[in-house]
């Protein structure tokens, strides 16, 4: 089989460029996720160069159809979608007019519906809009329209 160096941080099995595990990054604790900004781009990879990470690889045709065959990946994924979802449930200071939470936001969307599919990519947006309730126009209006494109 060829190495593949996405893949297999998505499925525990090689560690990002930091040499830390898809299974370090579940244990990060809520300082960690708004303080460490070049682990987002592995947890929620997508098919988009990162402008804060552009050397982080990119999902492929390939990396989308070893993620639909392995469970592990597809566990660890839904893994990081509840740990970023906890965070932002727990964490109010993203809810302003901007914050770089909103770009991990339509990162994590987008990264969903390419490896996992619409319904969790949906799920994942619905308790976004959950979570914000009366609060949603607080967001910047182009944030809110990457959302909904994503």
């Amino acid at each position: 089989m060829i190495k593949n160096e996405l893949f297999d941080f998505l499925a525990n099995k090689g560690p990002d460029f930091k040499d830390r595990y898809f299974s370090d990054v579940l244990k990060f604790t809520d300082r960690d996720f708004e303080d460490k900004h070049d682990f987002i781009q592995w947890i929620f990879p997508t098919n988009e160069t990162s402008t804060i990470a552009p050397e982080i690889p990119l999902v492929d045709d390939e990396i989308i159809t070893l993620v639909k065959k392995s469970e592990i990946a597809q566990s660890n994924l839904q893994k990081a979608t509840d740990l970023y979802l906890g965070f932002l449930y727990r964490n109010s200071h993203w809810i302003k007019q901007h914050d770089h939470n909103h770009l991990r936001i339509t990162r994590a969307i987008k990264s969903l519906r390419l490896l996992l599919g619409d319904k969790e990519a949906d799920d994942f947006k619905k308790n976004i809009y959950g979570m914000l309730g009366g609060r949603i126009l607080v967001i910047h209006e182009n944030a809110r329209r990457y959302w909904s494109k994503a």
